[in-house]
């Protein structure tokens, strides 16, 4: 990590807590801060995935505060159910598409981003940009979403038709688990989104993190939440 940059991580300590917390700040901090959600942990998800770590170096490089955090029965968060393995857990989430117990990890996450800075952001990958998306919609906010590789033809994404905040959605080239829609279909879904590609990237992103990243401060810088480099 960059040296100007600090991490800590939380495990839940008050009753009221459930999940595990990683957040990066940089050394001058705005007020406003972002949120990041993670990808499935049925395959393998969780706070230090290469992708969302690669967003939040890049958020925190340009002065955002970040908060990740791993859902139920994950790291260092409470199990979901007494005796129920992460995997066990997780997999009867992907097969009953039960999202509710996600969407608390992430209203959890909003509230205790609160204590730190003003939630300004939210973003996830895969399986993260629905449970971003579904936060949104939950709590009614109509903060910038930065929605990476999202499983449109998995899950539901229609609410994201009539978000009146912005939304860049980042897809990969070459992905096989969740092919990127035809353009022009995309628009007809989404006509207020803004749309990054990145050709060569499959699903995992490896090795064009750091593209994802820029795709991501870009947007920022669109929408005027940074200022454009000189």
């Amino acid at each position: 990590m960059d040296l100007s940059l600090h991490e800590t991580r939380h495990l839940p300590a008050r009753p009221d807590e459930r999940i595990e917390i990683a957040c990066t700040f940089p050394e001058a901090a705005r007020g406003d801060g972002a949120i990041l959600c993670p990808p499935q942990p049925h395959l393998g998800g969780d706070l230090d995935n290469n992708v969302l770590r690669a967003l939040a170096r890049a958020l925190a490089g340009a002065g955002f505060p970040v908060l990740r955090f791993n859902y139920r029965s994950v790291g260092g968060s409470r199990a979901a159910l007494p005796g129920v393995q992460r995997w066990e857990y997780w997999r009867g989430v992907t097969e009953r598409g039960e999202h509710e117990g996600a969407l608390a990890d992430a209203v959890e996450a909003h509230a205790r981003a609160a204590r730190l800075f003003v939630p300004a952001l939210l973003g996830g990958y895969s399986y993260g940009a629905f449970v971003a998306l579904c936060l949104a919609e939950r709590l009614g906010l109509d903060l910038p979403l930065v929605l990476v590789a999202p499983p449109l033809g998995r899950l539901d994404f229609a609410p994201l038709s009539a978000r009146k905040g912005p939304c860049l959605i980042v897809l990969a080239g070459e992905d096989a688990l969740d092919p990127a829609p035809a353009q022009g279909e995309l628009a007809r879904l989404f006509p207020g989104a803004h749309v990054a590609v990145l050709e060569r990237a499959d699903h995992f992103f490896l090795g064009c993190e750091d593209a994802c990243a820029a795709a991501a401060l870009d947007f920022l810088r669109e929408i005027g939440c940074l200022e454009r480099p000189p």
